[in-house]
């Protein structure tokens, strides 16, 4: 899994890394890849990142696990290049926020605008929501819209300008998102080694279109990976497509062979006044929804998925009501360290790991000196 100790790990499945040491396709030592497949025969399949879809087969004598990136020491501009060169250029377009305290990146929210929208905006609403201990990575959809219309994450258009109206047996729009789910995967896999988070850290908040996909990386995360920290979808959900066919009795996607016993925590809201997406047809999303999240697994899902509605139209975070409920999803589910705390000239850092304790003698050979001063502090498991 990513984590600061991937540095000392073999490289397996899905890892970011270096490519380094080869002696004949000299052109791809530097480059960041992605691990795609089991070894075989001496060589690992990886997928250059810089070419977007080139494959290659690699020793593991020549891939090292990416490093992560020292985000005490850099700039926000200078983290933000870092992750472009790690990315391929569809989806290099992005801006980065830092949290406003140092060395303290514990979180990162991926923000996905909708159909035809900048990533801008989100960026700067990431700045005025100032979460605690979290980065932000404002992403710009990925494929171009036709006429120089913008970007989106899923084909939309027929080939005569129309919308695509969904209607059962159509899997064009769903084959699409399969094709985003894939790339995204690749995003998060550099986000998670980058900054050397577990993908449980990594949140993700889209809106419209970008709530499909958000939905849809909660759902379907990499594998190999665990789950998301949570995920907010505002003004939809689902494709039409999907839902079609689950009340069809059919499956948009096959069942995974291992599920996490619990989903991440998925936040929908949604307008009354929606004129793209009716309010109907949300709340019909949501029943699908919860039906998707609880198959196969034992949660309590009215606890981990919720539905809000407001009085707005297709938009953005309407109004108050809409961005405490937000603000609130995300504080109740980010992980946070205690600073102040961390601060206290007394404190230490105890590692209540049973190897690190066995150098001790076991927890009860603890030095006295240090029993004293964490029972001078009061503190507790809790």
């Amino acid at each position: 899994f990513p984590s600061e100790s991937r540095s000392v790990m073999a490289v397996g499945v899905g890892d970011f890394v270096i490519v380094f040491g080869l002696l004949k396709a000299t052109q791809y030592n530097g480059k960041y890849a992605v691990v795609m497949g089991e070894e075989k025969e001496g060589r690992f399949p990886i997928h250059l990142m810089e070419n977007y879809g080139k494959m290659i087969a690699a020793k593991p004598s020549n891939l090292k696990p990416a490093p992560i990136i020292d985000t005490a020491a850099l700039s926000a501009k200078q983290i933000q290049k870092e992750l472009e060169e790690r990315l391929p250029s569809p989806l290099r377009t992005l801006l980065y926020n830092p949290p406003k305290q140092k060395n303290a990146t514990e979180n990162i929210v991926i923000m996905l605008p909708g159909i035809g929208g900048s990533h801008v905006p989100f960026h700067e609403m990431s700045e005025t929501m100032n979460l605690p201990q979290t980065g932000s990575i404002a992403l710009q959809p990925m494929k171009p819209l036709p006429f120089n219309m913008g970007w989106e994450w899923l084909r939309s258009f027929e080939q005569d300008g129309n919308l695509i109206r969904p209607k059962p047996g159509d899997m064009r729009r769903l084959n699409s998102l399969r094709d985003t789910r894939k790339a995204l995967h690749y995003f998060l896999r550099v986000v998670s080694a980058s900054f050397g988070l577990d993908l449980n850290r990594i949140f993700v908040l889209g809106f419209s279109q970008g709530a499909v996909c958000a939905v849809d990386l909660a759902l379907r995360p990499p594998s190999g990976y665990g789950r998301l920290g949570g995920a907010v979808a505002i003004s939809s959900c689902l494709l039409e497509e999907e839902m079609m066919l689950e009340d069809a009795g059919k499956q948009a996607e096959p069942e995974e062979k291992e599920k996490s016993e619990e989903p991440p925590p998925i936040l929908v809201t949604h307008g009354k006044d929606d004129e793209r997406v009716p309010i109907e047809k949300a709340r019909d999303a949501f029943r699908v929804l919860k039906k998707l999240v609880s198959r196969g697994r034992k949660c309590d899902v009215s606890r981990l998925v919720q539905f809000k509605e407001y009085r707005k139209k297709h938009q953005m975070i309407g109004g108050g009501d809409e961005a405490r409920d937000v603000v609130k999803f995300f504080a109740d589910h980010l992980y946070l360290r205690d600073l102040a705390l961390e601060s206290h000239p007394d404190l230490i850092n105890v590692n209540k790991n049973p190897d690190i304790l066995e150098q001790f003698g076991g927890a009860d050979a603890v030095p006295k000196d240090i029993r004293d001063k964490l029972d001078a502090l009061h503190i507790n498991d809790g």
